[in-house]
């Protein structure tokens, strides 16, 4: 478990230390090469027995593609046909070494790579960002769900396309996502169901529809499953097991301050409307895990999302850019002498902002690091123990 530690660890200081300090480009460029060459190291270089899903699924379908010519890509062994990005890029890793440890170090340079572009063009605190990616264990997954960790880092350059209403660039990006894992394509309908008025009707929509799938999980999956998805019989492990409630608690609270914050949240940007229905509809899907663990794989399509949504709750908590501007200006036209009252009340204005945005970073490392520890304790995904190949 050390090494999970320790890596958060150096995010969570170095970002303190290096990014909020004294807050510059060229300091978060120097944080976000230092934590994502980390990052990739670590997955790069791991055992292939660090995961559940590398020796049981992924290695033997890659030494399979690595024994195959091209023509395998469309034949019916090939049991990700229907996601050709995958097959296609798995296909091309063989061609230059059959090492797994090419087939790790190329996937983390694509996901790792992929949220880093994420976090330095579009997320407004570049650590923060990076913090909740490994946080809320999504590092994790891109050791472990290969396939669909890579699409969702794909879909994440989808969002801010979202955000400023451009279809075409969300959907061709969407669909390059959905090559890698077809669940993916679940995010079409949602270039417009992201822009409905976040209002009282809208959450009571959202939770009937929550409780209908609550009470009515069973006939719903059995008719869903006779046209998609057909191996998730009711006897499927997916479908016959339930979560415990500690799995909802932090995607539920994402949401939850998500809500209460929402007026600060599209003050600062109007944009961020998308993220508050993909946390609600991420929030209600875990909810529905209690009662099934297949709502859990289109959960964890939602939630990733929060590596821009967390970052924007934290600067939403702080000054706003007019208001330092105000101060500034009052500043410089009293300069050596005493600030005017509405110098001194702008003032006392921001210190309690400042003291607000301290407050939920408090809040963002404290949830962020419980969260980590029950994913690390409870170590469904088999990540504990690392290993490392050397």
């Amino acid at each position: 478990m050390a090494p999970y530690l320790l890596l958060l660890a150096s995010i969570s200081v170095g970002g303190l230390v290096l990014c909020e300090r004294r807050r510059s480009r060229r300091r978060d460029r120097i944080f976000l090469l230092a934590a994502c060459a980390a990052m990739f190291a670590m997955s790069a270089l791991r055992d292939p027995s660090v995961g559940v899903d590398n020796s049981l699924y992924y290695l033997p379908y890659f030494e399979q593609v690595a024994g195959s010519d091209f023509s395998f890509l469309w034949s019916d062994q090939n049991i990700y046909r229907s996601e050709p990005g995958y097959s296609l890029l798995v296909f091309l890793i063989s061609r230059i070494s059959d090492s797994p440890t090419a087939f790790f170090a190329i996937q983390a340079m694509l996901t790792i790579g992929l949220t880093g572009l994420l976090a330095w063009r579009y997320a407004s605190s570049v650590w923060v960002c990076l913090f909740t990616f490994v946080s809320f264990g999504f590092f994790g997954y891109t050791m472990v769900t290969l396939r669909q960790q890579l699409a969702i880092c794909v879909m994440l350059l989808a969002v801010p396309w979202l955000q400023k209403r451009r279809p075409i660039p969300y959907l061709l990006i969407v669909a390059l996502a959905a090559s890698f894992h077809k669940s993916l394509w679940v995010l079409v309908p949602c270039y417009l169901l992201a822009w409905l008025p976040f209002c009282w009707q809208t959450l009571a929509v959202y939770a009937g529809g929550t409780l209908i799938l609550l009470f009515f999980t069973d006939p719903i999956l059995d008719l869903v499953t006779r046209f998609v998805y057909t191996i998730y019989t009711a006897d499927n492990y997916y479908r016959a097991v339930g979560r415990d409630i500690q799995t909802a608690v932090v995607p539920v609270l994402l949401f939850v301050v998500a809500v209460l914050l929402g007026r600060r949240l599209l003050r600062r940007n109007p944009a961020n409307l998308p993220l508050i229905h993909f946390s609600c509809w991420s929030a209600c899907l875990f909810l529905l895990t209690l009662k099934s663990f297949i709502f859990q794989r289109l959960a964890l399509i939602f939630l990733p999302v929060a590596v821009l949504l967390v970052p924007e709750i934290l600067n939403a908590c702080g000054p706003e850019p007019d208001e330092l501007t105000e101060f500034e200006q009052l500043r410089s036209a009293g300069k050596g002498k005493k600030l005017s009252a509405r110098a001194l009340k702008q003032k006392a204005r921001l210190r309690d902002d400042w003291s607000m945005y301290y407050s939920a970073l408090c809040f963002i490392l404290f949830v962020g690091w419980m969260y980590y520890l029950f994913l690390l304790v409870s170590n469904r995904l088999l990540l504990v123990p690392y290993a490392a190949i050397l």
